[in-house]
């Protein structure tokens, strides 16, 4: 495996694979209002024309998805990969509603029948965004799961979706034109050739990269020339989590510092999302202890989680000195938190608990427990779904615009835990027992690596390490090492004497501070 040279994420954006499929969403999205545009003009032979290649696309794009004689389609890895949801989730069926409207209006529009092109075309426009957007709501939460039980999206992007386009150069030049023209002051056009790019062959980037010149400005094109560069003749991939980790070299010289490197596709956000998992998990053992009568079990477990909890919510929530995650989605993605009321969510909550809390403390009136219980358990279940559905496809469109989630995670966020060897330990304890047969509890503890300096995880790595099984800590461990360039001659020469001509001893190392993601 070819494998890219290390460098600074704040020179270069990583690519992101997925854009290829989210980003088509907004060739869709751009392309339509042109159709409505002609529509609008009586223009009817040139909106059919419009239309004609719109729907050519769109084509393209389904059968991305649903798979053809050449390869699978996303929705079939989707199936085999995350418990059969594109099946369950009706996926493919929405095509098929979409595909009548749309055999309707290129009729109307052939006959030129005014009124029934207006309404086919209303009801396609209703019909199209529900579905891009249902779409979105059930796979970027997937393919950020994906991603963290360690699948490569590139290799999937290869092998299972891109070769269900039978026409490249048509396909990536109408996306191309469209996501320049439609670019609503955000990168789709480059972040989509980027993401192309990647998961080309050199032979194949060869047409591509000239098509792509062919159809975009050229300050566009230099843009993505200049990203879309082998660093080296052998590189290809950045490194991956898997790469078998390269112990750091001795450095006997404070002049040299080397760039920490080998978290670049750690999932810095799982901290948040896996812990979703952990209070699924730690409710469990409470409902556990309950129906076991074990109420003094029950109340010990409820206070821990509902300290740990609180925790989370900081995280969100943000105070006057950090932000909290929600106060970046609001900054970042026009007031989204505010819209959507995340914040009241959690007030329903906390008038749950302290009722919950007051019960079990008592332990007394356990049919009032089993009801308290209950109606928490729906409440928090809705409240962990919809945050789930608002915020996941929002952190894969922050990553495809080039915020740095780890950054995020180091200066808003995690500051916001005041008790942090509590709240891993108690992370770590309930995602190892309630693993769902995934990496759950190794996920998260990489992602707190990533977001940690190596002061911080000098310590976390001990409370870890404290916290789960031998192996699992052996597994994290070895995961979690930082990959450091070979020093250069010139560099290892100097090493060996400092300005004095002092030699420093064989076991000393620089320690740095980690490339942001």
């Amino acid at each position: 495996m070819r494998i890219r040279s290390p460098r600074s994420n704040k020179e270069k954006p990583r690519p992101e694979i997925f854009a290829i499929l989210r980003n088509g969403h907004e060739v869709i999205r751009g392309a339509t209002p042109e159709v409505n545009n002609a529509i609008g003009e009586a223009d009817f032979e040139g909106a059919l024309e419009l239309w004609k290649a719109l729907s050519a696309w769109e084509k393209m794009h389904m059968s991305m998805e649903e798979g053809n004689d050449n390869c699978k389609g996303f929705f079939r890895v989707l199936d085999e990969k995350r418990n059969n949801i594109a099946a369950t989730s009706n996926l493919s069926a929405n095509h098929k509603k979409l595909e009548s409207l749309e055999n309707a209006l290129e009729k109307a529009l052939e006959e030129e029948d005014q009124e029934e092109i207006s309404e086919v075309f209303e009801a396609f426009q209703k019909e199209n965004e529900a579905h891009l957007t249902f779409e979105e709501t059930i796979m970027m939460p997937e393919v950020m799961g994906l991603v963290n039980d360690g699948e490569s999206l590139k290799k999937i992007m290869m092998e299972d979706v891109l070769p269900a386009v039978d026409d490249m150069e048509f396909f990536l030049k109408y996306a191309m034109k469209i996501l320049e023209t439609h670019h609503e002051n955000k990168p789709r056009a480059r972040v989509f050739a980027h993401a192309m790019w990647a998961a080309s062959t050199d032979d194949e980037w060869i047409d591509r990269k000239k098509w792509i010149q062919e159809t975009v400005e050229t300050k566009l094109y230099k843009e993505i020339d200049g990203l879309c560069q082998r660093e080296t003749e052998e590189e290809e991939l950045a490194p991956s989590i898997e790469t078998a980790p390269i112990a750091a070299p001795v450095l006997e010289d404070k002049s040299i510092e080397p760039k920490r490197t080998g978290d670049e596709k750690v999932q810095v956000f799982a901290i948040m999302r896996n812990s979703h998992e952990v209070i699924r998990g730690a409710f469990r053992d409470v409902g556990d202890a309950i129906a076991n009568a074990d109420f003094q079990e029950a109340d010990d477990i409820w206070k821990a989680l509902s300290v740990w909890e609180q925790m989370h919510m900081a995280m969100e929530e943000g105070n006057s000195i950090y932000k909290g995650f929600f106060r970046v989605l609001d900054e970042q993605r026009n007031n989204l938190a505010t819209e959507k009321g995340l914040r009241n969510n959690h007030k329903k909550l906390v008038i749950l608990e302290k009722s919950l809390s007051e019960l079990l403390e008592s332990g007394e009136d356990q049919e009032a427990i089993a009801y308290a219980l209950t109606a928490y358990e729906l409440e928090n279940e809705a409240h962990l779904t919809f945050e789930e559905e608002i915020m996941m496809p929002e952190v894969m469109s922050l990553v495809n615009e080039g915020v740095l989630l780890k950054k995020i995670m180091m200066e808003d966020l995690l500051p916001l835990i005041d008790d942090m060897e509590f709240f891993l330990k108690f992370a770590m304890k309930i995602l190892q027992k309630h693993h769902g047969d995934k990496d759950r509890a190794r996920v998260f503890a990489q992602a707190m690596w990533a977001a940690s300096t190596d002061e911080e995880w000098a310590d976390r790595k001990i409370w870890i390490k404290e916290s789960v099984a031998p192996e699992l800590y052996k597994e994290i461990d070895t995961l979690c090492q930082w990959v450091y360039p070979k020093p250069t001659q010139q560099e290892r020469k100097k090493s060996s004497h400092g300005k004095k001509g002092r030699k420093f001893p064989s076991f000393y190392k620089r320690k740095v501070q980690a490339p942001e993601i």
